[in-house]
This record gives structure tokens, sequence and C-alpha cells, in this order.
């Protein structure tokens, strides 16, 4: 998915908040937003949102001297998504399809996101019996999972990693055989890198796959040679959130579900979903 016209004052008012939540000050800020314009006016516009904001942000941290500007929200993140793994778990424990919940509860964490969203509504994170579906392509991956074989998730932000664990549980349950888990390459925005799931409760469940992309998004022309085998090789490949979305949606290579919430009118306009809304879209490569 290609940068759309909405996609340059999105990113750009992202940078802009980024500026006031770390009091930048006048003339550091002046500087970023300067950065930020001549960026958005000059990378090539076949780019998809994630390559620009990976650059962009990166160049923020630099001139900021943080390459890490997220830490603090991710810290928030981790500590209400443990509070309420336990809830979750036993939605799904008594379940009488504990894959279904286990998706839904795994989507609902994808309410997490502080590229997009500059404040999140945490109590939203409570509501999964509201949570409105505009595609539900369930079945085909209930049929590939009662096959086996091995899963390959790909992670997005950082406490909606803590979700997706209850997701790597009950995959397991069903008699998966194995589950790999792709973190980024490096802090990027809120996504999750190896730095947060190493040591946890989650690496003792999947492999955790380091996928050495340093944009918001599995992007295939950056993966490294390690994640992207794995990529091709599993049955099953769930990609989770807007970033991935927007850099494998035109071309995945491969057969794969897409699990996320729509929370922008390029995303919602391209998936054909209302913003606002969740999707596990199957497409085929």
């Amino acid at each position: 998915m290609v940068m759309g016209k909405e996609c340059y004052p999105c990113i750009f008012n992202q940078i802009l908040k980024l500026v006031d939540q770390h009091q930048m000050g006048e003339e550091l800020g002046k500087e970023v937003l300067r950065t930020t314009c001549h960026k958005l006016g000059t990378l090539p516009t076949y780019f998809t949102p994630p390559e620009v904001a990976g650059t962009i942000y990166k160049k923020v941290g630099k001139l900021a001297g943080d390459a890490d500007l997220f830490r603090e929200q991710k810290r928030e993140s981790i500590a209400r998504a443990e509070q309420l793994q336990p809830l979750f778990r036993e939605i799904i424990a008594n379940s009488p399809d504990p894959l279904e919940s286990a998706l839904k509860v795994s989507a609902l964490g994808n309410v997490i996101d502080f590229g997009v969203t500059a404040q999140l509504n945490w109590d939203e994170l409570r509501q999964l019996e509201k949570m409105e579906f505009a595609r539900w392509d369930y079945t085909p991956l209930k049929e590939k999972i009662s096959t086996g074989g091995e899963v390959l998730i790909l992670g997005d932000n950082v406490g909606e990693h803590l979700l997706d664990q209850l997701l790597v549980e009950t995959l397991l349950n069903l008699g998966i055989k194995k589950v790999y888990y792709a973190v980024r390459g490096g802090p990027i925005l809120n996504d999750v890198t190896l730095h947060e799931v190493e040591n946890t409760p989650l690496a003792n469940l999947a492999e955790i796959v380091d996928s050495g992309v340093q944009i918001p998004g599995f992007h295939l022309d950056y993966v490294n040679p390690h994640a992207r085998q794995i990529y091709r090789q599993v049955e099953i490949v769930i990609s989770k959130g807007m970033g991935n979305y927007e850099v494998l949606e035109a071309n995945p290579r491969r057969d794969i579900f897409f699990l996320l919430k729509v929370k922008c009118p390029r995303v919602a306009q391209t998936a054909q979903a209302p913003e606002g809304s969740y999707i596990l879209e199957y497409r085929r490569g």
C-alpha cells in the first residue's frame, strides 16, 4: 500500500505531537518539523507509509538523542496488558470456541498503538463483546490450524504482544507443532522488539524471530534471511496490525491472514472496511 494524500498530514501530525510530548523546545522542535517536511517531500511516492514513517522517526530519534522515543508508553502498555491477561485467559478457557475467542483478544490488543493514536482509550481493551468485524475469514484459518504444522505470528505493538501470547497458548493447546513470533529489528514507534520479549513467558512458548526490520512493518525487502525463510516455510502466517498490513497487502508472496483494527482512512479504503472496525482477512499470495 503506497502513500496516499492523507498519509502526509497524518505522519506530520504524529511528529508534531511527539515534539510536544517530549517538550523538545523551540529550536529542536523547529528542526524536527522542518526535517519531517523535507523527508515527506523528497522520499519516493511509491514508498509505503511504514517506510516513510520509519525513515522520519529514525531521523527524529537522532536529532532528539534518543533512539527509543516511545519508551515510557511501552512500559505503560506492558503494565496495563499484564493486568488484563488473567481476565482474557479465563474468557478463552471458558469459551465454547477458544480459538475464536483468542483471535478476538489478539485483535483487540491492536488497539495499543501510539503511532496513529496519540492517546489511547484504555477502557476499549475491556470491550471484547463490542468488537465489530467487517471481515471474519475464520473458517479457512480454523481449517488450516486443525491440520497442525507451524505458525508464524508477525508481531506489532508492545503490550499487544501480551495478548498475542494468549493466542500462542491456544494454538499450542490445539496441536500446532511450533509457533514463531516475529519482532522488529530495533526501536521504532511503540513496536515490539526483542528487548520487550526476551526472558518472558512468550519467549518460552514461541521462538522469537528478530526480523531485522527497522521500520514499523514486516517489509519483505528489508527482512533478514532467517526471518524470510521462516515466513516462506511455515504453514500459516498471521499478520498483526496496520503496519504489517500496509507493507504486505499488495504482495504478500504467500497465503496470509491479516488480523487488525482499522485505524485510518487509507487502510479503511484499501481493506474496504469501516474505520474503527476489525478484520480477519485471508489473502492468497
